[in-house]
């Protein structure tokens, strides 16, 4: 994994491939030194896709990125500031939840996938 935003938009520029790109996750976002700024006009282009998924309210150096995520909403991070972030910076792709939660995973897939959907509904509005 690379350690910022910054790193990961220069890996993928440094490759000189159209089909190279970045893809944004949260949770990593919030595991390591980036910052809401690093999501600018030189490097949302750059995104190619974006996870959805909050984190458990502790400093990212404390943080699991994987066992500490929760549903969007759930969790510490301003994810409608975040996506805004991107839209302003123009990036128009798709997005997918991505949740590593036993319990969630235990359910019926029908009743999951209800929850996921009804986590993103209030990000919808922004």
């Amino acid at each position: 994994m690379v350690k910022s935003v910054r790193t990961a938009v220069e890996v993928a520029r440094r490759s000189g491939a159209d089909n190279v790109g970045v893809l944004f996750d949260p949770a990593h976002y919030h595991c390591t030194p980036s910052k809401l700024e690093m999501l600018d006009v030189d490097s949302v282009p750059y995104i190619g896709h974006v996870h959805v998924d909050d984190m458990a309210d502790k400093p990212g150096e404390l943080s699991n990125c994987n066992a500490d995520r929760a549903l969007p909403g759930e969790g510490c991070l301003d994810l409608g500031q975040i996506f805004g972030r991107l839209e302003q910076f123009g990036y128009d792709g798709y997005f997918s939840i991505e949740m590593f939660d036993e319990e969630l995973w235990a359910m019926p897939p029908t009743v999951a996938a209800k929850r996921m959907y009804d986590s993103l509904l209030p990000l919808c509005s922004h």
